[in-house]
């Protein structure tokens, strides 16, 4: 049974399985204050998006989703990556099925967040978000697309990508490429950043959490589990 918990959440379980709150409870601003030594909110914004706008950010999503750039028009990123129906970026397989039925050796990482990420993938093989778009597209295994020409053929196939590449990309003469491909996915994900209570709290609002959450991170902070 896989269990998906926010921090906050987590807080709550804290509060009943581990030690007694002290007799001296600490007050929020004492609590925030412990907790800043360790964590910090989640930013606002992710490196790497100076050049993303409204127009690269929209086709991304549309790419994102787009069928059409697997080998036989059976799998987008989303498939595997799942962000729509709250599935989380992810598509809760032990393992995903790529365009032809054939499982891949790993579980699909989700995608939010992704972009705080050192480097993409499980084993960190791509350095950002653009480096791993890239890949599964092409792999064998998964999207199967036979080559970037491919990809880039079926793109200026469509009516509507020519011309969402060009707001995208504007002022390049031919701008459907397999690079500006990834660009666009990469400022697509850049915009699924989570966001929880505790975030909230750790920004300076103290009623976020709830009086048993408090107590949860109290025990969370004292009991060593910062180590």
């Amino acid at each position: 049974m896989t269990i998906n918990m926010t921090l906050a959440h987590a807080l709550t379980v804290s509060a009943f399985l581990l030690v007694p709150a002290a007799v001296n409870a600490a007050t929020p601003s004492e609590l925030r204050a412990g907790a800043l030594k360790v964590l910090e909110p989640i930013p606002e914004k992710m490196t790497g998006g100076e050049n993303d706008t409204p127009a690269r950010v929209k086709l991304g999503r549309d790419l994102f989703f787009e069928k059409k750039l697997s080998a036989n028009n059976t799998q987008s990123c989303n498939s595997c990556h799942a962000v729509d129906h709250n599935r989380g970026g992810v598509d809760n397989e032990p393992t995903s099925p790529g365009a032809f039925g054939k499982r891949g050796g790993r579980n699909s990482p989700t995608v939010l967040n992704a972009g705080f990420h050192v480097a993409q993938f499980w084993d960190g093989r791509a350095k950002t978000l653009e480096d791993q778009a890239k890949g599964p597209v092409l792999n064998p295994g998964e999207m199967a697309m036979p080559s970037e020409a491919a990809v880039i053929e079926k793109l200026k196939a469509e009516k509507k990508y020519v011309g969402a590449f060009k707001k995208a990309f504007p002022g390049e003469s031919d701008p459907v490429t397999y690079d500006n491909f990834a660009k666009a996915v990469g400022s697509f994900e850049r915009t699924l950043r989570t966001h929880d209570r505790f975030d909230d709290f750790l920004k300076g609002d103290n009623k976020a959490l709830t009086a048993t959450e408090l107590k949860g991170l109290d025990t969370f902070l004292s009991i060593g589990c910062t180590t």
